[in-house]
């Protein structure tokens, strides 16, 4: 569920984050072929400097919808 004032929609695919080309070969080389339900709704939150609470199931791949909103950032 997410909640809040205009929540972005989920994502389909990676290429909708933004990323930059050298990131979306690095996540598609780790064998990520499209976001999880946790990043697909978590991650367009993070990347808008939303605060998030992702609650998941074990091995749901939490983690990434964090470390992807970082690493963009620092790319900047």
């Amino acid at each position: 569920m997410v909640s809040g004032n205009l929540p972005p929609n989920p994502v389909t695919s990676f290429p909708y984050f933004g990323f930059d080309d050298k990131l979306l070969k690095t996540i598609v080389k780790s064998e990520y072929s499209t976001p999880t339900p946790i990043q697909a709704q978590a991650v367009p939150c993070a990347l808008q400097g939303r605060d998030v609470l992702g609650i998941a199931q074990t091995d749901s791949d939490k983690a990434p919808s964090y470390e992807y909103s970082h690493i963009r950032f620092s790319m900047c």
